[in-house]
C-alpha cells in the first residue's frame, strides 16, 4: 500500500492527539504502521523506533513539565534501561518470525489494557 504524503501527516497528527492524551507512543503507532499503512512486521517496528528516535515526545511532554508532572530521576534511569534493553530485543527480533513478533505484542498490549481497567486509579 502506498498512501500519500498528506493523508500519512493527517492520520499521525491524530494519533499524536491521542499520544499527547494518553502518554504513550509505540503502543499506538505499531497498530496503524501495520494495518494501517501495511507495514511487515518488522518494518514496523523498524520504523516505530526510528520515529522514536526522532524527539517526536519534546512537544507532547512540555504540558507536563509546565504543571510538575514527571519524575526526572525515572525518567532518566528508565531511558537507559529502556535503550539497553530495548537495543537486546532488537537483535532478538531480528531472528524471530512476524507472526510471533505480532502475537507478542497482542498479548503485551492485552494484559496492559486489562491491567488498566481493572485496577483502581489513585485518588
Amino acid at each position: 500500500m502506498s498512501w500519500s504524503s498528506t493523508f500519512i501527516l493527517l492520520v499521525t497528527f491524530g494519533l499524536g492527539i491521542v499520544v499527547g492524551l494518553v502518554g504513550t507512543g509505540g503502543a499506538l503507532l505499531l497498530p496503524v504502521l501495520i494495518f494501517l499503512f501495511g507495514l511487515e512486521q518488522h518494518h514496523a517496528q523498524g520504523t516505530a523506533l526510528l520515529i522514536s528516535a526522532i524527539p517526536i515526545t519534546f512537544l507532547p511532554f512540555l504540558p507536563y513539565y509546565q504543571s510538575g508532572s514527571f519524575d526526572l530521576r525515572v525518567a532518566l534511569l528508565s531511558a537507559v534501561g529502556l535503550a539497553l534493553g530495548g537495543y537486546l530485543g532488537a537483535t532478538f527480533a531480528q531472528d524471530f518470525p512476524a507472526k510471533y513478533l505480532r502475537y507478542a505484542l497482542g498479548v503485551v498490549l492485552a494484559v496492559g489494557a486489562v491491567r488498566m481497567f481493572i485496577s483502581p486509579a489513585p485518588p
